[in-house]
């Protein structure tokens, strides 16, 4: 049989290239000489490659051919076309956003360079791959990705330099989302570098880094040793002083209160820099500007700041404009002037949104956040008591942002993107099995080694899941309009803080920033803000974790509570007096990061007030974040799913969701044991209302909210929260009750963290993920008896046609005041006459009146609804 090879100008590709890519390999194979090994016919290769990229076919057809032939290529040893035809696949993948195959194609080219023409080519694409991550969407999530990828091409290829850049760019990138554990990494890797290459100036380069991270780390001498450490060397070896290094030195001794030896050291910075260096001119003055505030200098102090402006606003200055506002305001406020404190104040709210925006993962924004919730609050302690409502809403909205609202942001985009026409059918599949494996890998609360290992040097890749999804982000955002993270930017939260405040809610938001807690109560277009005092919240705070660790005793607890409560309705209840004069609809309050005033009790000790939510006509809900809830309309004939365990010694449990079913004409009422976990997943997502019935222990019990479940020991209970992350964003749910000790509280802490982000992590939390449930839940123990009537009251306002909201309020108000006659009649509606009989008998010495009337009893019932 004759064979008729490849020949130069044999082929019109263009016949070829829409054939079924296994029939065209194959005419491809048939076509090229085995026996010809001096890689002939470049030419015509070449003419291949450019019928590709001249064609009609998209970026992902192109790539997956170019690969195709780039495989027989090399099958047949003829790596310079196979080169060739891989750098044309990168490219269209790249172009697709395919990132993570094109970077592994990448790589796999360096294995096969051979010649320094072939190294150069595959360095040179390296550079276009990095240069096109630049000012990327989400780009600080994609940045490491690329960079990890860059540092093997650049190890196989020997090129040390650009290893080596690439390594402090990574590290850079990693200390400015507070990962400083992998910045660090980074660093050590480049000290192998710098070692093997014997440079000098590498290795001065990584210490002046390192200190930089021992200074976010808060190891001030330790920063200013290495600090000190790289300028002798630079000194010994008779290269010019840095300025950074001065900098980095003055900053440590002004942290380290050594602020007079500080201030020579920062004009001593300021002298070394270039005419031209304005960005770190701005960086040193404004660092100096809060020296000298320190000082008492406040005039110097804003002559600094005046020339420190105006700061460039590249991207990579976003954090250091927002430092500037932060340190201008808190000049402005030491000198008394709060009109400039509070434009620097909103100024660097907004530079800190436009930082975030660059951020994918939850938990590296809450890195962020992490590092000026602390700023922002102490930069407002010391505005005005009163003022304004417009000049704190923009700080308030900022300090208030988290994971939670973050991640129901991403989930909503994706499921608006997903009714669109403006993304395929597989994409909208392939977004929602991303945003699956995330459910499943923790969010919005991530398993604290996760987030300490988010490394992507490790050889287990614990953020694949993460950028995995941002690469499909990045890919499908040239055709959506809107961005993950727009519904918490900024401008939207403050409409939103503002919204509810035309429609006559009082908003309550609490923040620390010194010894006190402070309350910045608005009400219109007004706030005002008071204090509490430190020894009744913090107090409170402590008692209760070893109350839940049952270290002390129900009595101890009750007298301190009593204790707290007459403390901060002292400061409370004329701010009560005055909404209620005023008019307001009700008091929305934003949970603390220590979850330490129990503002719902405080509340309910107000007569005037438990009076108006017992009617109705007040709400009081705790709202752990700014979201919109979806609009709330009245329960009929819901699904009922009421979890319960038979081995339990609780009297009522059993016959709550029973009664409550009945009273709102439940069509279905299922029921599962708490430690039914397979039971559970199948009737979670079908329920209207759910209703927990079971003994309970606090979720900050757990080294790591991950852990938690509400059965607390070696029994399992199906309310966790890896259950209720992975199932809530979809459910239907609309009413949840959890009639379980502790089932309120609430940790802000993780493995190896504790953070200070206002990030609550609990049950009621994450039962909120679908955006329209109204959850009830216990702030410490509860009793059988309470549990019972509150669950029956609050069925008996729902079957009225309340609101969910308003039905559990008026429940919580109406226990506290409930006769002992009217809790017979909600005994009656048990089944079982004998159990009825029982508690009868239990309560015959009970008050007539006020039996659940300590706070302990009714005041530690607690409502959660978005906002």
């Amino acid at each position: 049989m004759d064979v008729t090879y490849l020949a130069d100008g044999d082929v019109d590709w263009t016949d070829w290239l829409d054939l079924p890519q296994t029939v065209f390999i194959d005419r491809l194979s048939g076509l090229i000489d085995p026996a010809d090994t001096d890689e002939p016919h470049h030419l015509e290769f070449v003419a291949l490659y450019n019928a590709l990229i001249g064609g009609r076919h998209d970026a992902t057809h192109i790539a997956d051919l170019a690969a195709a032939i780039a495989g027989v290529m090399l099958q047949r040893d003829r790596n310079a076309v196979g080169l060739l035809f891989l750098e044309l696949e990168v490219r269209s993948r790249l172009s697709h956003g395919d990132l993570i195959p094109a970077l592994a194609v990448l790589e796999h080219m360096a294995s096969l360079v051979s010649d320094d023409a072939e190294r150069q080519d595959v360095l040179d694409l390296a550079d276009d791959a990095w240069g096109g991550s630049a000012n990327s969407l989400l780009a600080e999530d994609i940045y490491p990705l690329i960079l990890v990828s860059l540092t093997r091409v650049f190890r196989t290829l020997g090129d040390l330099d650009r290893l080596a850049k690439a390594l402090l760019t990574a590290s850079a990138i990693f200390e400015d989302q507070g990962a400083l554990d992998t910045a660090q990494r980074a660093l050590s890797d480049a000290r192998e570098v710098a070692e093997t290459q014997q440079s000098f100036a590498l290795l001065v380069e990584i210490l002046e880094r390192e200190a930089t991270i021992m200074y976010r780390r808060h190891q001030f001498e330790e920063a200013m040793t290495a600090a000190q450490t790289a300028w002798d060397l630079r000194t010994a070896q008779r290269q010019a002083p840095s300025a950074p290094l001065a900098n980095t030195i003055a900053t440590s001794l002004m942290h380290l209160d050594r602020d007079a030896e500080a201030i020579p050291v920062y004009e001593d910075a300021l002298a070394l820099l270039r005419p031209d260096d304005h960005a770190l001119r701005s960086v040193v003055l404004m660092n100096l500007a809060a020296c000298r505030r320190k000082m008492g200098r406040l005039v110097e102090a804003q002559q600094a700041i005046d020339q420190a402006r105006p700061m460039p606003s590249d991207d990579d200055m976003l954090e250091s404009n927002l430092e500037l506002e932060l340190i201008a305001a808190r000049i402005a406020t030491s000198a008394a002037r709060p009109g400039d404190a509070v434009a620097s104040i909103t100024a660097a709210a907004r530079w800190m949104d436009n930082l975030l925006s660059r951020i994918l993962r939850l938990h590296r924004r809450r890195g962020v956040r992490d590092r000026y919730v602390v700023r922002f609050e102490t930069a407002m302690r010391d505005l005005p008591d009163e003022g304004d409502a417009e000049n704190v809403l923009p700080a308030l909205a900022t300090i208030r942002g988290s994971l939670i609202a973050d991640w129901l942001s991403l989930l909503d985009w994706a499921a608006e993107i997903q009714r669109t026409g403006s993304i395929s059918d597989s994409e909208k599949g392939e977004l929602q099995d991303r945003l699956d494996v995330i459910k499943g890998f923790g969010a919005p609360f991530l398993y604290g080694f996760r987030e300490k290992y988010d490394d992507p040097w490790e050889l287990v890749d614990f953020a694949r899941p993460w950028d995995d999804l941002g690469v499909l982000i990045r890919r499908l955002h040239p055709r959506v309009a809107s961005a993950p993270y727009d519904g918490v930017k900024l401008d939207g939260a403050v409409a939103l803080l503002r919204q509810r405040l035309a429609e006559g809610y009082a908003l309550a938001i609490p923040t620390f920033g010194g010894p006190s807690m402070y309350v910045w109560i608005m009400f219109r277009d007004r706030y005002r803000r008071v204090e509490i005092p430190a020894e009744a919240t913090f107090e409170l705070f402590g008692q209760r974790i070893l109350f839940q660790q049952e270290s002390i005793s129900r009595d101890a607890f009750n007298a301190t509570l009593a204790s707290v409560l007459r403390a901060a309705g002292d400061v409370l209840h004329p701010e009560f007096d005055r909404l209620l004069r005023e008019g307001a609809a009700g008091l929305l309050y934003f949970q603390d990061l220590l979850d330490c005033v129990a503002m719902p009790a405080i509340a309910m000790s107000h007569v005037a007030v438990r009076g108006r939510i017992a009617t109705g006509d007040f709400e009081m809900t705790l709202t752990p974040v700014i979201y919109p809830a979806r609009t709330q309309t009245p329960v009929s004939a819901p699904r009922l799913l009421s979890v319960s365990d038979e081995g339990e010694a609780l009297m009522l449990a059993s016959h709550e969701a029973e009664v409550a079913a009945r009273l709102v004409g439940a069509t279905d009422h299922m029921t599962v044991q708490a430690n039914d976990q397979i039971g559970f997943d199948a009737a979670f997502g079908d329920a209207d209302m759910m209703i927990v019935s079971t003994h309970g222990r606090s979720i900050a019990q757990f080294t790591d909210p991950l852990f938690a479940h509400l059965g607390g020991g070696t029994e399992w209970h199906v309310i966790s929260v890896d259950s209720l992350q992975r199932l809530g964003p979809s459910a239907k749910l609309r009413v949840a009750i959890l009639n379980a000790c502790h089932s309120g509280a609430s940790a802000h802490k993780s493995l190896f963290a504790t953070h200070r982000t206002h990030d609550l992590a609990s049950y009621p939390n994450l039962l909120l993920l679908n955006g329209a449930a109204c959850v009830s839940a216990a702030a410490w123990r509860i009793s059988d008896t309470a549990g019972f009537a509150f669950n029956a009251l609050a069925a008996r306002f729902l079957s009225e046609g309340d609101l969910p909201v308003r039905a559990l309020g008026r429940a919580v108000a109406k226990l506290r005041d409930l006769r002992k006659s009217e809790l017979f009649e909600l005994l009656d509606l048990i089944a079982d006459e004998a159990v009825a009989a029982q508690v009868r008998e239990r309560l015959q010495k009970a008050p007539e009146v006020g039996m659940f009337s300590a706070s302990y009893l009714s005041g530690g019932i607690q409502v959660y609804s978005l906002l």
